[in-house]
Order: C-alpha cells, then structure tokens, then sequence
C-alpha cells in the first residue's frame, strides 16, 4: 500500500515538472517572439552600442544602458528601424561626434522610417561635439525622446526632419537641453520640412527674397503633423523651439528663456497650438509667426523678458493669416523692444484678445502695418522729421541675412496686399513710455524701382480696437490713445485706413 502511494506521488510530481516545463517553453517561446532586451555591459564601447543597436532592430526589441556609467561616442549611433526603446537608467554618453556644415552628425540618429521608439532616462554630454545633434530623425513617426539631459548643445538638441518623407506623432517631454551659444544655427528643438526646389534655393536669405520679390512661400514636399513639444526645459540658442513647415502640433507647458526668440513659427506652420509656456528673456520675438504661417493659437501664456530690443513680443507678418493670441501675459523690464504686440504684412484676420501687457516699448506699445515700405512710411509726416513707430525707422531696414559687418539696407521687405480685419479689444495694458503711443496703425503704398513688381497699395479695412483697458496717466505713461499714418506716392496714391471701431478704450 505505501509502494503504492508512494508510486502515484512520484507521478504527481513527473506530470507537475512536465506542466512547468511547458509553461517555461511558452515564456521562452514569448519571450523569442517579442524581443528580450538587450543590456549594454558598462565596458562597452562604440562598437559595442552599434552592434547592440543593430541586434535590436533585427529581433524588434530594445536596448538597455547600465546605470551611472558614462559611454564615449565618437561618432554618431544608427538607431535602425525595429529598435522599441533606448533606456538610459541614468547613464552618460560623452559625445564627440564631428560634424560640418554639409554632414551633420548626431548622437543618436534615427534611420528612416523609424517608428515606434522611446529614447528615455539618459544624458548627453555635447560640448566636444561640433555641428551635431543630440537626437535626430528624418521621415519617422510615433518617437518619444524623453527625460533626456543634453548639456553644453552647440547646434541642436532634438532635431525632427521631414527632409525625404512625412513626420508624425513625435513626442518630445520632460527633457532639459542647455545651449552654449546664441549663433542662428543653435535650437534646442528643431522641426524642419523640406521645401519644393525653386530658383531661389540655396540663395541668401531665400525666404524673405522669394516672398519680396513673388509674393510667394515655397510649399513643403512633405507631411509633418502632430508634433508634441510638452513640459521641457530649455536654455539658451537662438531659438528655442523652431517649426518650419509643421502643423497640427503643440507646443505645451515648457519653460524655455534666453534665447533670441523663444518660439517661432515659419514657412507655412499652420494649425498649431501655443499653450501655457513660461517664456522668458527673449531678445527678439517671444512667439513669432512668419511666412504663410496659419490659424495658430497662441494662448495663455507666461511671458518676461529683460533683455528684448527687437521685434515684437508677439507677433505675425508677411502672409501669416488668422492667427489668435489670447490670454497672454506680458511683462518687458530693462531693455525695450520695438513693440510688444505686432501684425504686419499680408497678415489679416489676426486678433489679440483677452492678453495683459505691460512694458514699455521704442515705437509703439502696438503697432499694425500693412507694407514695409521705407519712402512711403516717411510721406506725409504733418512736420514731424521722420517716422518714429514704423518697421522702415528712417526709412529703411537692414537686408536679411546680409554679412556680419555690412550695412546693406534695403527700402522695401514686404507687403503685397491690403491688411484686413484685425482685432485688438479686451485686453489691459499698462504702456510705459510717454512718448509713444498705445497703438499705431499704418497703411502703406509701395511703388518698385525699374518696374520690377507691380504697384503695391496697403490699404487697412476693417480695424476693432476698443474694449481694452489702457492704465497709466496719458502724458505720463504714453502719448496718445491712437496713431495712425496713411501713407502716399507717386505713382499709386494714399493708402487709406478704415476702422470698425477705433474708441481703443472700454465705453
């Protein structure tokens, strides 16, 4: 009888270590067909990391660094498709990549087609680097990068191209970058879209040339939608978050300060939000919005700089339509910039709503224009020697891109058409220079040398400034409410202006 209870436990035990084998396999066998990840020793070297990268997008899994070890990359790191994820546990990467001006190189770059990563935990060492991003992408969808340190960055921290095919759902969060210069070419965020190929590709300034001289913005030959540029914290650079050629995207919760201008949008950036950002120390434009740059909103932000003496604080030109700014807030200390609100050129529809601005500025507190066109902006100036509010100051303005130490000017930088329906009502302002005034709105003409364009005549329809709550003593803290100048030559005329209401103040 004990044999044989003995006998059946024995066989229990036989059928119990057979249902585990089979229950290990069937992890095993999961295990095989949806990757295991890789680790990365800390003695790896470069070689090591390619080759593990390499491994990982073969098996579609992802790559794990060793906590506190600092990695040296000398060269840039191809992220293949396949790859899931990059956690870094809180390990360095020491990168010494070189770039020049015509290859860039970058820490980790993304191969094409690239979908479905997340770069985390990790930190980037930049400054023995040269032309070099942190992490780069072209034609790449659903990326995450985040909680990523890049220090010391003298070019770009995350750079997302659509430079040969679309970009979408890329996630950029929670990530510190430090810049280590101002130069135009340093952006701690840099989202670009190749542009269609015309005859003023390559030239200088390509832009602005293009748009003075046909009124046209080239078209981007790619899709780039539905970028996420949330809670960041960035230093310095020029700019600190560009989109050229992005739309559907927001720009939500950062902190981003001492850069040039803290957020721009240009070539046809449509469609995006601008949210709840803490902006500060702008040396030009906090938001600014540019070249055929559409429908964005740009609300409820944080803004004080001490160092602007640029452009304005937030603004829209040259063929930006219907975009909103609303409940801003504005502080400007210290230096001054020219205006703090501005919409110029071919910008109609653009409103300013609901914002508080204080500050004071060097032209106007607010300034509306239609053309940038110098000798009109200094016609008929009713004894006054020149035109103190306008963008032609002495009517001219510095030719964009022009070498460092050129004084090349320029008479005429844009404006092709009426500027229609702009909206300023219900916002407090507090102005703080008595000789200038609360707003300026001034319509201009423009007639071309040698017959090169047509005729331009700027006239301004359908202004609302009223509703707003202006504090300040006038003679003390500004001029005067309201400035306008209509603006006239031979050849085409006076521009006209015409308001819907102008009381600018609340009834």
């Amino acid at each position: 009888m004990m044999r044989r209870v003995a006998q059946m436990r024995a066989e229990k035990m036989i059928g119990m270590l057979f249902g585990m084998r089979k229950i290990i396999s069937s992890v095993v066998a999961g295990l095989l067909c949806f990757g295991v990840s890789i680790s990365v020793p800390a003695s790896a070297q470069a070689d090591d990391l390619k080759a593990m990268l390499n491994k990982a997008g073969q098996e579609k899994t992802g790559v794990d660094l060793t906590a506190g070890r600092t990695y040296v990359v000398p060269e840039t790191l191809n992220v293949p498709e396949g790859v899931r994820y990059i956690r870094g546990h809180g390990a360095h990467l020491d990168v010494r990549t070189q770039g020049t001006s015509s290859t860039l190189a970058s820490a980790f770059e993304l191969q094409s087609k690239n979908s479905g990563i997340e770069l985390s935990d990790f930190t980037l060492n930049m400054k023995a680097s040269s032309f070099s991003s942190g992490i780069s992408g072209d034609h790449i969808s659903n990326v995450t990068v985040r909680n990523v340190t890049m220090n010391d960055v003298n070019y770009r921290g995350v750079s997302i191209l659509a430079d040969h095919g679309d970009v979408s759902n890329v996630t950029v969060d929670k990530n510190t970058i430090s810049m280590v210069n101002g130069d135009k070419d340093a952006v701690a965020i840099f989202a670009s879209t190749n542009r269609e190929k015309d005859s003023y590709r390559g030239t200088r300034s390509e832009v602005w040339k293009r748009y003075v001289e046909t009124g046209k913005i080239a078209k981007p030959q790619y899709a780039h939608t539905k970028l996420a540029i949330t809670s960041n914290t960035i230093e310095g650079g020029y700019y600190g978050v560009e989109f050229s050629g992005v739309v559907h995207s927001h720009i939500t919760g950062n902190v981003i300060r001492n850069n040039t201008r803290n957020i721009s949008m240009q070539d046809r950036s449509n469609n995006n939000t601008v949210e709840n950002n803490q902006l500060r120390d702008s040396i030009s434009s906090s938001v600014h919005i540019a070249y055929g740059s559409e429908s964005n909103d740009v609300k409820g932000n944080n803004i004080v700089t001490r160092r602007a003496y640029g452009q304005g604080i937030l603004q829209a030109y040259q063929g930006s339509k219907n975009n909103k700014f609303s409940g801003n807030n504005v502080t400007v200390r210290e230096n001054q910039p020219s205006w703090l609100l501005y919409v110029g050129p071919d910008s109609s529809n653009t409103a300013f709503t609901g914002n508080t601005v204080d500050g004071a500025a060097k032209r106007a507190f607010i300034g509306v224009e239609s053309v940038w066109d110098g000798p009109s902006s200094q016609s008929r100036l009713n004894g006054m020697s020149e035109n103190l509010h306008s963008y032609m100051v002495k009517g001219e303005m510095a030719t964009p891109g022009r070498p460092d130490g050129s004084t090349e000017t320029v008479k005429y930088g844009g404006g092709t058409e009426p500027l229609e329906n702009i909206t300023i009502t219900g916002n407090t302002f507090t102005p703080r220079n008595k000789n200038l005034p609360v707003v300026y709105v001034g319509a201009e003409v423009s007639v071309p040398e040698n017959g090169a364009r047509q005729a331009i005549r700027g006239d301004i329809k359908g202004v609302n400034i009223s509703g707003n709550t202006v504090k300040g003593v006038k003679g003390n803290d500004y001029s005067e409410l309201l400035v306008t100048h209509e603006g006239s030559l031979n050849g085409v005329g006076a521009a006209t202006i015409t308001f819907t209401d102008k009381s600018v103040v609340a009834q």
